[in-house]
C-alpha cells in the first residue's frame, strides 16, 4: 500500500474514534465567511467562576445549536460554530496546574516573536486573558447576534471581562477550474493557504475525485503531526497548541513598492514583482513551475531556478524533507474591503483601494510543538539570499536586506527597501483542549 494511503487511512481510522472528543476547526476548517474571536478574562468571584464553569460544560455537551463543535459534527451551516481555547492563565484558572505543568510552561516560555521589542505592549497578556472564544457562520447578521448574545452572557452574568474582540471576513478570487469556490486570498491580492497538509482522503483528492498529484512534494501527514495527548487519568483525549498573532499589511505600501520596482525592472507588471515577493502568482500557481496549476498548486520542488530565495513561500518552506515542518494553518482576514461582483458567481476583492493600515491577518496555526512556529520565523528573518518581505522584518528593519530581481533586459537588479509592508500588532499562545475537558470541569480541574 502506498505510504500516503496508509497514513490517511490511519488518520481517519483515528477520527473515527477520537473525532468527537477533538474540536472540529484542527482538522477540519469551519469554512465559514465570517468569524468573530472574543478574548475573555474571567472572574475571580467564586460564584462567577462556579458559573462559567457551568456554561462551559454546557458548551461542550449542549444541544446542538449552542455546543462546541467536534470533528465529527462540522457539516452544517445552520447553526453557529463554536470552539473555545484556554491560556496558560485560563489553565491555572480552572486549576489545572499538577500534570500540566510542560504545556503550560510551552505556552509562556515559547514566544520569541512577542520578545523583540520591549517598547511594545501586548495586551493580551498584560491583561491576563484566560480564554479565546470563536464563533463563525455564513451569515454576518447572524454571527453578530450570536456573538453579542455570548459576550453578553459572560460580561453581565458572569462577570467576565471581555478584552478584545476580532472579527474576521474571508475574501476569494473567481473561481478557476477544480475549484469548488476561488482561492481565499489575503490583502495583498494574493492566494493564501494553499498548502496546508492532507489529514483525510478528501484532502488528497480535486472537486472531481481524482487524486491529486504528489510527484515532487507529498503533503500528507499524520494526524499525530499536530495533536499531544492531554493529561487525563481515564481513556485517552488529545487537544493541540494554537498559535494566534496578529499581523497588519500595509496595501499601499506594498502597490507603491511594487510600482517602483515594476519601474526598476524594466517594466515588469507589478503583479509579476509581486509574485517574487510571495513565490506564487495572485491564483496560487507557483513562480516555481507554471504548470503546477492543475496538479492542484503543490507538486513541486525548488529545482527550476525561477522563485527567488527570498520569496515568502521558499522562506517559510524550502521543501526540504530534512527541514520540513507541519502547520496547520487557520488564518482569517480582518478589515473592511470592497469587493465586486464576479460574472461565474460570487464576489471577489476589489484590489483599487490600498488601505494604509486596519486590516491584515488574524493568522492561527495548530501545531505539537510551539517551537515549529518559531522555526518558521527565524528562517523568514534569514539574511541569507535576503530576508523574507513579508514576515522577515515584523523584528524591526535594521539593517534593511537587498532583494535581487531580474531585469527585462539588463539581467538583474538590487534593491532594498522591502520593510514596513507587514507589521506584528500583538499574539498570544493557546491550547485547545478536546471536548472532554469541558464536559468534566469543576472548580479544581481535573485531578491526573
Amino acid at each position: 500500500m502506498d505510504n500516503s494511503i496508509r497514513i490517511l487511512k490511519d488518520n481517519e481510522d483515528f477520527l473515527e474514534d477520537h473525532g468527537k472528543d477533538i474540536q472540529a476547526h484542527i482538522f477540519s476548517p469551519h469554512r465559514k465567511r465570517y468569524a468573530s474571536y472574543l478574548f475573555l478574562k474571567f472572574s475571580d468571584v467564586l460564584a462567577n467562576k462556579e458559573k462559567t464553569i457551568n456554561f462551559l460544560k454546557i458548551l461542550g455537551d449542549g444541544e446542538k445549536k449552542l455546543r462546541i463543535v467536534s470533528f465529527q459534527e462540522n457539516n452544517s451551516n445552520k447553526h453557529v460554530f463554536i470552539n473555545i481555547y484556554l491560556t496558560a492563565d485560563g489553565l491555572e484558572y480552572f486549576g489545572f496546574k499538577e500534570g500540566w505543568e510542560e504545556i503550560i510552561n510551552n505556552l509562556r516560555s515559547k514566544k520569541e516573536d512577542l520578545l523583540f521589542d520591549e517598547s511594545r505592549h501586548n495586551q493580551l497578556e498584560q491583561m491576563n486573558v484566560h480564554a479565546v472564544i470563536l464563533l463563525a457562520h455564513e451569515n454576518k447578521t447572524e454571527l453578530i447576534s450570536r456573538s453579542e448574545s455570548l459576550k453578553n452572557r459572560f460580561s453581565n452574568k458572569y462577570g467576565a471581562i471581555i478584552v478584545e474582540k476580532e472579527n474576521g471576513i474571508t475574501y476569494r478570487r473567481k473561481k478557476i477550474p477544480n475549484q469548488q469556490r476561488g482561492s481565499v486570498v489575503e490583502h495583498f491580492g494574493y492566494a493564501d493557504g494553499l498548502s496546508n497538509p492532507w489529514i483525510i482522503g478528501n484532502d488528497a483528492k480535486l472537486k472531481d475525485g481524482t487524486p491529486k498529484s504528489k510527484t515532487h512534494w507529498d503533503l500528507t501527514a499524520s494526524v499525530h503531526d499536530f495533536i499531544i495527548p492531554e493529561p487525563s487519568i481515564d481513556d485517552p483525549h488529545f487537544g493541540s497548541y494554537l498559535v494566534y498573532r496578529k499581523f497588519e499589511q500595509n496595501v499601499k505600501e506594498f502597490d507603491d513598492t511594487m510600482k517602483t520596482l515594476s519601474t526598476k525592472t524594466g517594466g515588469y507588471p507589478k503583479d509579476e514583482i509581486g509574485s517574487f515577493v510571495f513565490g506564487r502568482i495572485k491564483n496560487g500557481t507557483p513562480v516555481e513551475d507554471p504548470n503546477v496549476l492543475e496538479k492542484a498548486y503543490n507538486d513541486f520542488k525548488y529545482d527550476t531556478g525561477k522563485c527567488p530565495f527570498f520569496a515568502h513561500i521558499r522562506k517559510a518552506n524550502p521543501r526540504d524533507e530534512k527541514e520540513k515542518i507541519k502547520m496547520i494553518r487557520r488564518g482569517i482576514t480582518y478589515g473592511e474591503r470592497d469587493e465586486i461582483e464576479t460574472s461565474v458567481g460570487g464576489y471577489e476583492l476589489d484590489e483599487k483601494s490600498v488601505p494604509k493600515e486596519e486590516v491584515g491577518l488574524l493568522f492561527f496555526s495548530f501545531v505539537n510543538n510551539i517551537d515549529n512556529f518559531q522555526k518558521v520565523l527565524r528562517r523568514c528573518r534569514d539574511k541569507k539570499n535576503g530576508v523574507d518581505p513579508i514576515l522577515g522584518y515584523i523584528y524591526g528593519s535594521d539593517p534593511l536586506s537587498t532583494h535581487t530581481f531580474p531585469h527585462k533586459t539588463e539581467g538583474s537588479v538590487a534593491y532594498k527597501g522591502m520593510a514596513g509592508l507587514v507589521d506584528l500588532k500583538e499574539g498570544i499562545n493557546l491550547y485547545m483542549p478536546s471536548i472532554h475537558f469541558f464536559q468534566t470541569l469543576h472548580l479544581n480541574g481535573v485531578t491526573v
